[in-house]
This record gives C-alpha cells, structure tokens and sequence, in this order.
C-alpha cells in the first residue's frame, strides 16, 4: 500500500509463443522503486504468468442480445439491426481463431410502441485480452402496431424429391392468413410466402395427409391456413 502511482513495466523479448515468469517484487525492488528509498515487502500475488503469443486481427459479426417485451396490440418487425454489424478485434492467434462474433450487453425494453433507436455497448467479455475497433454500436429495432392479412393461392412446394418420383398435392395451393406489423404486411406479397413440404415427410406420414411448414419474413407468423391439411399422391416417374 503506497501513495505513489506506480506502473509496473516489463520488458518482453520473444520469437515464439511461451510462457513467461515474472517475479513482480524482486523486479519491482530491483527496478521500480530504486532511487525512492522504498523496499518492497510483499506482493500478492508474487509471481505473474504471461502467456506470449502472435498478435492478429480479424473482423467479427457483432450479435445484439435484445428482448423487447411490446405494449398491447403491437410488436416486433424484423430483427434486430447493429450498426456497424461487424468490427475489427486484435489479440492472440490463439484466441481469435475461435472467435467468430461478439454479442451486445444484454437489453431490455419494456412496453414499446415505437422504434428503438439507441447506443448499446458491447458485452465486456473477453475485453481485458483482446483489441476492438470500437466498444459501442447502434441498435434499431422497428415496432410497429400488429395486423393481420389473408393471402389467397399460395402455391406449395415439395422439396428433396427423388429423381425417379413426382407428387402430385391435392390442393396444390392454399389460403394463408398471416399475422405481423402493419407496415410490414402491406409490403408483404405471395412471393414471400414460402409453403413447403419435405418428401421424407410424406414417407413418414401415416394419415395420407400432411401441413406446410411455412417460411416467412422475421416477425410474419401463419394465423391459420385453409385447407389445413394437405393430401397427396407419390408415383413412380416413367421415362
């Protein structure tokens, strides 16, 4: 315990990655406090490993961690948007050949109504062994007010067919009513709404009726399809 400022400096002359001791209060005797008519008389801890190794850089995805809990009657549209979606980190090879993204702090925004500007920063994990480019990025996540929208002779896909077979669906398209933002139905159309079947589905089928799987944008979820169930004939493919 000392009034004095001190800062510690070693020197470290390497050509590969090793381990090194250092014995902090002989070095500190020897040649911190020489000159001060101060004696070290312990240390803890009294040695220090450091791990030397080849500094590199590299860009990584940044990944917010958001949940944004939205007032009645609204909700989130899309996902979340950082910007920038990606920075630069430095620090040991080692390190960095495993790291592929760096998460935000985690955020909580409660009743929402509106779009969420904001400036977050970055989880501080890792921070004390690596560089970054910038510890802060900006958050945008669009609420908008919930809707709801039927689209009618959405076509169906059956994905992974063998070769040597065809299926015939019986409907081959159907209704679909799908909930999400205002804004963001009113943009939506049947070309965004994927309805799909896997061929190893119908093999698995035991009723000789099967439902879609849809794929829609971020924050679009299917309300209810007519028909539900989709039925189906599996033949052989003649050349």
């Amino acid at each position: 315990f000392t009034s004095f400022k001190l800062n510690f400096n070693y020197d470290v002359y390497v050509t590969k990655n090793e381990r090194i001791l250092i014995l902090t209060k002989q070095y500190l005797n020897d040649n911190s406090l020489s000159g001060q008519n101060l004696t070290v008389t312990s240390v803890k801890p009294e040695s220090l490993f450091v791990y030397i190794g080849k500094y590199t850089e590299k860009y990584v995805k940044v990944i917010p961690r958001v949940y944004v809990d939205c007032k009645e009657g609204y909700q989130t549209v899309g996902l979340p948007v950082v910007e920038p979606d990606s920075i630069k980190v430095g620090g040991a090879s080692r390190i960095l050949d495993s790291l592929d993204y760096v998460y935000t702090q985690d955020l909580i925004y409660k009743n929402a109504s509106s779009v969420i500007n904001d400036i977050v920063g970055l989880s501080d994990s890792l921070s004390n062994i690596t560089w970054r480019s910038t510890e802060k990025v900006s958050l945008t996540v669009n609420v908008e007010l919930k809707a709801d929208k039927e689209f009618k002779d959405v076509g169906i896909r059956v994905t992974n067919v063998p070769s040597d077979k065809d299926v015939l669906l019986i409907p081959q398209i159907i209704t679909v009513n799908v909930e999400g933002g205002v804004n963001q139905l009113a943009n939506l159309d049947n070309s965004k709404i994927i309805a799909k079947i896997d061929f190893q589905d119908l093999l698995r089928d035991t009723t000789g009726a099967v439902y879609p799987k849809f794929v829609l944008p971020a924050g679009v979820t299917v309300f209810y399809s007519k028909p539900e169930n989709i039925q189906y004939v599996i033949k052989k493919k003649f050349e």
